[in-house]
């Protein structure tokens, strides 16, 4: 079931947002972080009113009409598509987004694609979320191994990551190390709602349940 909820890794219990939507994860790893800063357990709905306020934001209309079936693209995924910048290698995202909008073709998908217009919301406006209850954030793009390391090495339950993969594309929130672990991470995933602390990192890679993928963004939160 969507919304709040307890999840166990390692003998530890874990409050996690399992997302309500396809497109949502973003909104879930903000709740998570607002819940681990201790200012209560928000809905990613109430948060996505919050995310109307600045560029990159989720839009209902677009968004909560797509059943949660799999995972979809975030904003930044979706920009790269309509730039060509970037080749997926899941082609289901893409037949997923041009199914809900009713599209046939990459090109109409590209097409159709242009700023503040995009499912999910962007990295940039999850940190400006996070700003307004009076986080400090950095997000950090294309990050290379040793800021990656260095980042999650750093992260603790008060001051967590949330690190944006590639493929799939998907959010997840860091609390930092697992124990006394140098290389295993603890991990909250709002697409199962589930808590891992089995993290490992290789270069720009973590690997994790059904993950093997590499970090193309993070938002260091203090």
């Amino acid at each position: 079931m969507p919304g709040w909820k307890t999840a166990q890794a390692g003998g530890k219990t874990y409050d996690v947002y399992a997302q309500e939507a396809t497109w949502n994860c973003g909104l879930a790893c903000c709740a998570m972080v607002v819940n681990q800063k201790g200012q209560g357990k928000p809905t990613s709905r109430a948060l996505a009113q919050e995310s109307q306020n600045y560029g990159a934001n989720y839009i209902p209309a677009n968004c909560d009409k797509v059943s949660f079936s799999g995972r979809g693209m975030n904003a930044e995924l979706l920009r790269a598509v309509h730039n060509r910048a970037l080749q997926l290698g899941d082609s289901s995202q893409v037949k997923e987004y041009a199914r809900a909008r009713g599209l046939s073709s990459f090109r109409q998908i590209a097409r159709s694609m242009k700023d503040g217009d995009n499912p999910g919301a962007g990295m940039s406006n999850l940190a400006s979320v996070l700003n307004a209850f009076g986080f400090d954030t950095r997000l950090k793009g294309d990050p290379t191994a040793g800021k990656i390391s260095s980042a999650l090495g750093r992260a603790t339950p008060s001051s967590p990551v949330i690190i944006a993969l590639t493929k799939p594309a998907h959010g997840v929130v860091c609390l930092g190390k697992a124990g006394m672990f140098s290389n295993r991470f603890v991990m909250l995933d709002p697409f199962h709602g589930s808590a891992h602390d089995d993290a490992q990192l290789s270069g720009t890679t973590i690997r994790f349940g059904e993950y093997d993928t590499v970090i193309l963004e993070m938002i260091i939160v203090s």
